[in-house]
């Protein structure tokens, strides 16, 4: 039986300073705080949204259909928009550190401080996304109950248990807290009772982490549990290293733990949605385990699946869209990638020795890092300007000898191709100078390396030959000729006030 830690609130007159629209409240100014506090025992989620944006259009009637919805499932969630373009409003987006719009952003259910959503933004995503952030307690009575929920419900995400005597006390609160502040990453049960403690090997009472059944292998354990904790940060560094099997499943929730941590990262990408291709994850996870399971007792990687389609937009931005099933080693900045041609046979069955033999490659510093970009152009140099790619930049740039000019455009922004012209004239000018050059590159279709960061196009940096890994941003908005002149050389614009 599910039972929610909160009551549901009765929404009375003085909620009148909001409006509704479709479920969801439009908020302003001090009517803002009055919401926070009138459903301070839900989950409240905030749209920040300006009528100007150009994604605000498309993506309202989204949210609003999504409200629709969990209204008619009785969701204890409250939706509300908040147009940052009306005054007053804008600075607590700000306070939210929304920068671009439209963003999410939601409270927990008792909680004050927000929490950015990072998923997506398609109403199906939205309801199923919102409605695992609720914070609640599945109860469990009997085994058989137990079970079946572990087998239907948590196939690819684990469960925290408590095991308790009774739903009071020390231990019972320090569960409740952690709990209430992270129902946004796990979901929990508790079960009363001798027989629970004696399934899970516990003193009376504690927690056991249930592994996701789907993604268990011969080489786990279906659950891991413990009775004493020395502090409330051992409770917690508990249940966040243990839920996890040897391979972990990546959602946009929890991306940020595997994707932004130390360990280097090996993600096997596939369609892997459990509800469609439950046969498919068990095929791979069982032959991918067999081929990294000598790593599971070392720190040396993390191993995780992620479903193709839940990231398409991360495989679209390395061009390894096209591949139905690709391996990729993070590393810091850095890429290594196990191409679908590497990983499947003609009649698309798994090589998992592949994969065996690209890590102890790896570990050599024999395989090389990669690096989306367009192919290697055969002209090098058009109009005395270097024509650079992404697998090209490190040898002609970051390698280079000579101080130079870095233009980087898009293909898709008329103005950073119509500066090319610009540019060009540059070179021009330049053309008796051996120590410099200019080199351009399309930005949108090729990687760049982090200190080459680009928020808009065009994007120009002076790049000098003694300091190559802290090239210098042009900061204007004047692409014309004298200014790039003055940029790249400074005492060209002493020189033109000595002429004036």
């Amino acid at each position: 039986m599910k039972t929610f830690g909160f009551f549901i609130l009765v929404f009375t007159a003085q909620c009148m300073a909001y409006t509704k629209e479709m479920n969801v409240y439009q908020l302003e100014g001090e009517a803002i705080s009055e919401f926070q506090y009138e459903f301070r025992d839900q989950l409240r989620i905030f749209c920040f949204y300006s009528p100007y944006a150009v994604d605000t259009k498309e993506f309202l009637p989204k949210y609003k259909n999504a409200a629709a919805t969990l209204k008619l499932n009785e969701a204890p969630i409250t939706l509300a928009m908040i147009d940052i373009s009306r005054p007053g409003n804008k600075d607590f987006s700000l306070k939210h550190d929304v920068l671009g719009y439209p963003a999410v952003v939601y409270y927990l259910s008792g909680l004050t401080e927000p929490r950015l959503y990072l998923g997506k933004k398609e109403t199906n995503a939205m309801i199923s996304e919102f409605q695992e952030m609720v914070f609640d307690f599945h109860d469990f009575s009997t085994e058989e109950e137990f079970n079946s929920y572990m087998t239907t419900h948590r196939q690819v995400q684990g469960l925290v248990l408590g095991v308790f005597q009774d739903y009071s006390g020390k231990s019972y609160d320090l569960f409740y807290d952690f709990a209430q502040k992270n129902s946004d990453a796990y979901k929990f049960g508790r079960v009363k009772g001798e027989k629970w403690a004696e399934k899970f090997g516990l003193e009376k009472e504690g927690v056991a982490v249930i592994r996701p059944t789907l993604l268990l292998t011969s080489y786990d354990t279906p659950f891991k549990s413990a009775s004493k904790f020395s502090s409330k940060s051992d409770f917690e560094n508990f249940i966040k290293t243990e839920i996890h099997p040897n391979i972990s499943w990546v959602t946009q929730r929890n991306k940020d733990e595997f994707f932004n941590g130390p360990t280097p990262l090996v993600a096997l990408y596939f369609n892997a949605d459990p509800k469609m291709y439950s046969s498919q994850i068990k095929y791979y996870i069982n032959r991918y385990a067999d081929a990294v399971n000598q790593y599971f007792s070392t720190n040396k990687f993390k191993f995780v699946i992620v479903d193709r389609e839940s990231f398409i937009e991360k495989l679209e931005a390395d061009f390894l869209n096209t591949d139905k099933i690709v391996l990729v080693l993070y590393r810091e900045e850095k890429k290594y990638v196990l191409r679908q041609s590497q990983l499947l046979t003609n009649d698309n069955k798994f090589l998992g020795p592949a994969i065996k033999e690209f890590l102890e490659g790896w570990e050599k510093g024999k395989v090389k890092k990669y690096v989306r970009s367009q192919p290697v152009p055969s002209k090098k140099i058009e109009n005395r300007v270097r024509v650079v790619v992404g697998d090209t930049f490190e040898d002609e740039v970051q390698n280079s000898n000579k101080n130079q000019l870095v233009y980087i455009y898009s293909t898709s922004n008329p103005k950073s191709v119509e500066v090319i012209k610009t540019i060009e004239e540059v070179a021009e000018y330049f053309k008796q100078e051996p120590q410099f050059e200019i080199v351009k590159i399309d930005g949108s279709l090729n990687e760049l390396p982090f200190m080459f960061d680009v928020s808009y196009y065009p994007t120009m940096y002076f790049s000098p030959k003694k300091r190559k890994d802290i090239p210098v941003r042009y900061s204007g908005y004047d692409y014309s000729k004298q200014k790039i002149i003055e940029f790249i050389n400074p005492e060209e614009k002493k020189k033109k006030k000595e002429d004036l």
